[in-house]
């Protein structure tokens, strides 16, 4: 007996089979559920001297298995947020802490435009370059680290030296 509730490519037992599971995943990938670790709010600044460090992508990296880098961008007064994927925050726990600003080969901040080269890219034809030292902006030589706490935080601050 043919089966009416699908067009004739996807009567095959196996093929039904397969539009079924993607059918329940895609249902279920909008139900809204977000899987992974707790996350608690993190917010800071990000200064040099008495000068907010504005652009800057701050990237915290986990001490701990099974946790993913997040991060965020500085503002015009240097604060931030960090988003873990497309939720606020981080898991709890002791990370590295890398902050990164690129700029023009004349100093000034570089603010990426839609549609340009990524950040590699333009390293590599000198149109940008690292602004801050190593120390800070280096994963493996940065000196920067932060512990999260249950409850989050409001005051992930960096004052940063030359």
């Amino acid at each position: 007996m043919k089966s009416r509730c699908f067009p004739a490519p996807f009567r095959t037992a196996g093929v039904r089979a397969a539009s079924a599971v993607l059918i329940a995943a895609f249902v279920s990938g909008c139900a809204g559920e977000v899987k992974g670790p707790e996350v608690v709010p993190v917010r800071g600044t990000v200064k040099r001297g008495d000068a907010p460090v504005a652009g800057a992508r701050v990237t915290f990296m986990p001490t701990a298995p099974k946790v993913n880098p997040a991060g965020g961008v500085t503002d015009a007064n240097g604060g931030y947020q960090i988003f873990y994927g497309s939720r606020a925050g981080l898991p709890v726990g002791d990370y590295k802490v890398t902050i990164s600003q690129l700029v023009t080969p004349d100093g000034k901040p570089f603010e990426a435009k839609e549609g340009e080269l990524d950040a590699g890219q333009l390293k590599m034809q000198g149109k940008v370059k690292e602004g801050l030292p190593p120390k800070y902006s280096d994963p493996s030589k940065t000196e920067l680290t932060f512990k999260v706490e249950a409850g989050g935080t409001k005051s992930a601050d960096f004052n940063l030296q030359n």
